[in-house]
């Protein structure tokens, strides 16, 4: 099983999109077949949003729903390295993360 990704930047590029990077994860136990990529509102009952990136591809940009206005909205965010074993993926914990999205400037009609 492959250890944790270690998640280094989170960029805000819109209200309602982040990117994140990370390294490999030190011991990787088997080669990386690809990483996955969950993410929802914190304290959410909503179904995780997935995404998958090729080994080799150490960066992602997602895209919330921003239907909320005002004081923005609390994303979880996991990051896992996942390797291909005999008939099956292995899947390695993920590292977390929790960034607020959707944040709209007080006293502005536009989102910053």
């Amino acid at each position: 099983m492959p250890e944790k990704p270690n998640l280094h930047e989170v960029e805000i590029l819109a209200i309602d999109q982040m990117r994140l990077r990370w390294d490999p994860p030190h011991q990787s136990n088997g080669p990386i077949d690809h990483y996955l990529i969950k993410y929802r509102p914190s304290n959410s009952t909503m179904k995780w949003a997935v995404r998958k990136t090729k080994a080799g591809k150490l960066d992602v940009v997602i895209h919330t729903k921003c239907e909320i206005e005002g004081d923005g909205v609390m994303y979880d965010v996991l990051v896992s390295a996942v390797n291909r074993g005999k008939g099956h993926m292995i899947y390695g914990p993920p590292v977390k993360i929790e960034h607020e999205m959707c944040h709209r400037a007080p006293g502005r009609n536009s989102y910053y």
